[in-house]
């Protein structure tokens, strides 16, 4: 199978951190504080759960809703994703 790949991304695409309480659970408010951010910036892409081994080290459930989250995000879906899946 041949894939032609015309600008999937533009710009910059920024490696996010994933924002956990002392817990070791998401911290949602400081997620939508790092898109906001991000996209008032006008990133071209954002990279979820890929940095400092973030995609091997992470439970599955804590990934899983990062990328929910970032999906539901009221200013999501302008910028591409790339995300780290195992």
């Amino acid at each position: 199978m041949v894939i032609k790949m015309e600008k999937l991304v533009e710009g910059i695409v920024t490696a996010l951190i994933t924002p956990l309480a002392r817990s070791g659970e998401l911290c949602v408010e400081c997620l939508e504080s790092i898109l906001n951010f991000q996209i008032s910036r006008s990133v071209g892409g954002l990279f979820l759960t890929g940095t400092y081994g973030e995609g091997v080290i992470l439970p599955q459930k804590v990934r899983q809703e990062v990328y929910r989250r970032v999906l539901e995000f009221p200013a999501g879906g302008r910028e591409k994703l790339l995300m780290n899946i195992l």
